[in-house]
């Protein structure tokens, strides 16, 4: 979602909900009250329980396994949430009969990664019949930056059945703070060299090599040009030296675009010494991110799975493809971040369509609202809101 729809999505919300609702809760929530969605997979274990059974309990749903020494899985497909936004995973259950000595998962996350990702483990549930609550950052154990499905394991101990409840299953923003865990020191933000960058054009590197392609580096930016439809060109950068991946999360571009199209293998990538896999780049800005609408943006993409085939890069390449003549691509920041950035919102505002006035009547904000614009704002992630009257797409904001 852009920054400025979830802006308005946060503004809506804002006026919408009453003030017992929490605003800003946007994250993936279980369908607790949904059991039939959660599906039985006995082919997933060795020793599963056909008499298994998830079916909902009060406030909870309930998974059981009646016969001791035996497990079932249960599946949840199409979930499809997003982890930067929310990236707590917040669990609320209480257990019995659990054998809380495997090392095995209790709740799994398909995040197309190469390994099994067990956000929860099985010995980390406490079995004593009692509520318990727990958050996993998802950020440690994820590979990418989403995942697509979970499942859910019970196994009994050997002597007794087992039987897990589940009241509350939802990403959030922060974990309660009884649960946080000690801030750890982040560390510093790396902002590349731009004005001291040099630019190769590497036409052997794509099929349709446009002719005389520009890149020139000025004091606060770099400006990529190419000049004929339908040609591209990919442009290379080698660091003054090794840069960490590792130590960052999140790569961000600040950029604007004119007659680009969205073809390509990509739009950014980065340059390092051959991996394991026998690469020696990675994509991390896929094709199509370049808004062509000559307004700034903002890219940001998650560093999660680039880092560990890529802990350290030597540099990084870009590339343009034109549909219109003199395509441009203007470059005037690239930064390594710990956390999400901030929209500028003064990149909003910079249209000179001038406002429209016959058509339009001002919006009285109803009193249910329970925001303040600061923490709209803040929800959102949009710095540098300006003061007075601005104009987007000929529409005032006061």
């Amino acid at each position: 979602m852009s920054t400025v729809r979830r802006a308005l999505s946060i503004l809506t919300l804002a006026l919408a909900l009453p003030a017992t609702a929490s605003l800003f809760d946007w994250g993936w929530r279980a369908p607790l009250d949904e059991p039939a969605r959660w599906q039985r997979q006995p082919g997933w274990l060795t020793n599963p329980d056909g008499t298994a059974a998830v079916a909902r309990d009060g406030d909870a749903l309930r998974f059981t396994v009646p016969a001791a020494g035996r497990g079932m899985k249960w599946s949840l497909p199409g979930v499809n949430a997003a982890i930067p936004d929310a990236p707590y995973l917040l669990l609320e259950y209480r257990a019995r009969g659990v054998r809380t000595t495997s090392t095995d998962y209790f709740l799994y996350l398909d995040d197309g990664g190469k390994r099994e990702t067990r956000a929860v483990q099985l010995d980390a549930l406490a079995a004593d019949g009692e509520w318990h609550t727990l958050a996993r950052d998802l950020r440690e154990v994820a590979e990418s930056a989403a995942f697509s499905a979970i499942a859910i394991q019970v196994q009994a101990t050997a002597d007794s059945p087992a039987e897990v409840w589940i009241r509350n299953l939802r990403q959030v923003a922060e974990p309660p703070p009884e649960l946080a865990a000690p801030a750890r020191p982040l560390p510093p933000d790396a902002r590349l060299p731009l004005a001291a960058s040099e630019w190769v054009a590497r036409p052997g590197w794509l099929g349709n090599p446009a002719e005389n392609p520009a890149a020139t580096v000025a004091e606060d930016s770099v400006r990529f040009t190419v000049p004929t439809v339908g040609k591209g060109m990919k442009w290379s950068w080698f660091l003054p030296g090794e840069t960490s991946l590792a130590d960052h999360r999140y790569l961000a571009v600040r950029y604007r675009a004119t007659g680009l199209a969205g073809g390509g293998d990509y739009a950014l990538c980065v340059l390092g010494t051959r991996s394991a896999a026998g690469r020696d780049y990675a994509a991390v800005l896929p094709p199509g991110t370049w808004r062509a609408d000559g307004a700034w943006h903002l890219a940001t993409m998650d560093l999660a799975a680039v880092a560990k085939e890529f802990p350290r890069i030597t540099g990084l390449a870009v590339q343009a493809q034109a549909q219109a003549p003199d395509a441009t691509l203007e470059i005037a920041e690239i930064a390594l971040l710990s956390r999400l950035p901030a929209e500028r919102a003064s990149d909003w505002f910079g249209d000179t369509v001038p406002a429209r006035a016959a058509d339009l009547r001002p919006l009285p904000l109803p009193a249910t609202g329970r925001a303040t614009l600061d923490e709209v704002l803040a929800a959102a992630r949009v710095a540098d809101w300006p003061a007075g009257r601005r104009v987007r797409h000929g529409i005032p904001f006061d």
